[in-house]
Formats: C-alpha cells, structure tokens, sequence
C-alpha cells in the first residue's frame, strides 16, 4: 500500500474516532442536563421564595395596562392599600378606564392614567420626569406580528415588510424609552425595580413569526445584561418570559393555528406568578415550568438536531418568504 494513502486512511480513521468521541461526550452532558433541569428548577423556587422582598413598591407603573391583556391582569395584581399610586400607560386611554375602577375598588389611592406611545421617547422620558418616585416599572407594552400588521382569522398573512420594522420598534425600543428614564433617578436614591416583558419565545425558534421571536429574545438578553451592568446600585432588573397566556392577542395566534397553542396559562394566573417573581427578585421568570424544561432541553441539542424537530406547518415557508422577501 502506497505510504501517503496509509498516512490518508490512517488520519481519516482518527478523526473519525474523534468525531464519535465528541458526540458520545456530547449526548452524556445532554442527558446529565436533562436530569439536573428539575433540581434546578426547585433550588430556583427555594431560592425565590428566601428573597421574598419585605415591602411592597408604593409606587407602580406599568405600561400597555389597558384592555384585557397581561398588564391589565398585572394591574390588578398590584392594586390595594399597600400600593399608593398606580401609574397604567396605554396608546388607548379608553381601554384604561375600566382596569382603573377596577384597581381604585381594590383600595388604590391614586390611579393615574397616561396615553402613551412607547415608542415615543421624548414621551416617555417626560413620563419619568413627571414620575421620579416609582419604584417598580414593568415595560409591558409589546405587539405580536400578527396585531401589528392588522392580520385576522380571514386574512392572516397581509404583507410584512412595514409591520416587522414596527414590531420591533414597539418590542425592542418600546422596552428601551420605557425603563431608560428610571435607571439614573433610581440608581440616584439606590432602591428601584425595572421588569421588562419577554416571552418563552425568545429561547426558541420557530417558522411563525422569526421577528417576534428576535424581538423577545432581545429585550431578554438587554434586560439580563442591564441587571449585571446595575448590580449593586439599588436597582434590580428582572426579565419575564410567560408562554401562552390567554389574552386576546393569543386568542387571534390561536386562529390562525390548525392545532390548539400548547400549556395555556390564564391571564390571572401568569400575572400571580409574574408577581411572585418580581417580589422574589428573580432575574428571569419563566413559566410555565413544563414548556419551560421542554424549551431548554430541546435548545441543548445539536442545531442541526433541533432543525429536524423544530416543526414548519405546511405552507408557511412559501407565505412567509412571499411577505418577508419583495
């Protein structure tokens, strides 16, 4: 045999060998990860739970607070003696009204209601100059591609050239104007809270909507390198990343879905825990806890195993280049 084909083989065999050594030690971790998620999980929660804060933030805002959505729920989560001034943000102020009576019968002293566009920064820099006492803000106001670009069960896919750029104007900037104007006065006093509204969605992709998914997964990055930036100010920086919530804007996502969204949560109880994570000082709060593990295990994989089972409905890939690409 001749002596470089020798060295050939001999060179391929080894790599070969080496290749099957990395992917054996790779499936090892992958199952010790997938056996410690739920330990982890129940540290976490012990963890949380030892941190419970002692006093409750006295003043609170919160923003995309009108309707029946997510910051409505959070509003009322928040509303009662302990809270003296509750400060709820919409584009609508009508949709406020009712999510105001409702907080002032829960024994809120002052209820105050802004019409505000997030994306408005001069707006809302004027909004914490008006306010410089809140201690808790939650930059809740956020749109899905399928609200943002006006789509319907009867017309679900309308061009998305100008609504993407919107939505993450809404989604990424939106966060930015709302929390920015706080960091400086509560770094100042050294006491504060700043929550920014992510999604389990940010952890994984999917064909349904590639700009939401980039949106979340940028707040949540911004907002858990913004809590190491303001560790040991005062400030504290926690990121929620609910799954399905039932809202009306996931009831339009479910319409436009052949099978039903997995591991629904209700409004009430996303906004409890939710509550309970910020009171708990938690960096991330993600729930709930079973598309949780599935999300991380399935993110610990190989990408080009995740591509395999990460599922593209049919018909999707061809609508959405036709909007994405002109």
């Amino acid at each position: 045999m001749d002596a470089n084909l020798a060295d050939a083989l001999k060179f391929e065999g080894t790599n070969f060998l080496l290749v099957m050594i990395g992917a054996v030690v790779r499936q090892v971790l992958d199952a010790i990860l997938l056996a410690l998620l739920p330990l982890g999980y129940i540290i976490s929660r012990v963890w949380a739970r030892m941190r419970l804060r002692t006093e409750p933030p006295g003043v609170v805002l919160i923003t995309g607070a009108g309707g029946e959505g997510l910051g409505a729920m959070l509003a009322l989560q928040y509303a009662g003696p302990s809270t003296r001034k509750l400060i709820l943000t919409d584009i609508h102020r009508g949709s406020l009204e009712p999510v105001a009576e409702a907080c002032r019968a829960k024994g809120t002293a002052e209820v105050v209601l802004v019409e505000a566009d997030v994306c408005d920064a001069a707006a809302m820099a004027k909004l914490a100059d008006d306010h410089p006492d809140v201690d808790l803000v939650i930059a809740n106001a956020g749109v899905a591609a399928h609200t943002v670009s006006g789509a319907s069960a009867a017309q679900p896919t309308p061009p998305v050239t100008e609504s993407s750029a919107n939505l993450l104007s809404i989604n990424v900037l939106g966060v930015m104007n709302t929390i920015l104007p706080f960091v400086d006065p509560m770094r100042q006093r050294r006491s504060g809270h700043l929550v920014i509204m992510s999604s389990m969605g940010s952890y994984l992709p999917t064909a349904a909507s590639p700009e939401y998914h980039a949106s979340k997964a940028c707040v949540r990055v911004y907002g858990e390198s913004l809590r190491v930036l303001l560790r040991g100010t005062g400030v504290n920086v926690t990121v929620i990343c609910p799954g399905f919530v039932k809202t009306p804007m996931t009831d339009l996502a479910a319409s436009r879905h052949v099978h039903p969204l997995p591991l629904v949560v209700s409004g009430e109880d996303a906004a409890m825990r939710c509550k309970r994570g910020i009171d708990a000082n938690m960096a991330v709060v993600s729930f709930p806890s079973p598309l949780l593990w599935i999300t991380e295990t399935v993110m610990s994989w190989p990408s080009t195993v995740r591509e395999l089972i990460i599922p593209c409905p049919p018909g999707t890939q061809a609508s959405r280049l036709a909007r994405l690409v002109p």
